[in-house]
């Protein structure tokens, strides 16, 4: 069983959904939604001008949150298309 911890002044990541961070190069780094071992989306994460581990994790939480705004979107307009045209995704 693991436990986290969270600091009051570090931002909350999106729980709830899986995730992989890895490095995509010297100074990038890949956030991915997965669906058991599929990437479902990724992006990719500019840190060359990051100081200090806050913002890091503020960096790559925004960026969770843009995916999961992105899977959310992408999941109301399938329905809608199913629902409205019979069209399935």
């Amino acid at each position: 069983m693991t436990s986290t911890v969270v600091h009051s002044d570090q931002p909350v990541p999106p729980f709830g959904w899986d995730w992989r961070v890895t490095s995509a190069g010297p100074h990038l780094l890949d956030v991915a939604l997965m669906d058991g071992e599929d990437v479902v989306l990724k992006k990719e994460v500019d840190i060359l001008m990051v100081q200090t581990e806050g913002e890091l994790l503020d960096l790559v939480h925004s960026r969770m949150a843009l995916i999961r705004s992105e899977a959310i979107a992408a999941c109301s307009m399938s329905h809608w298309l199913k629902k409205n045209w019979g069209i399935e995704c």
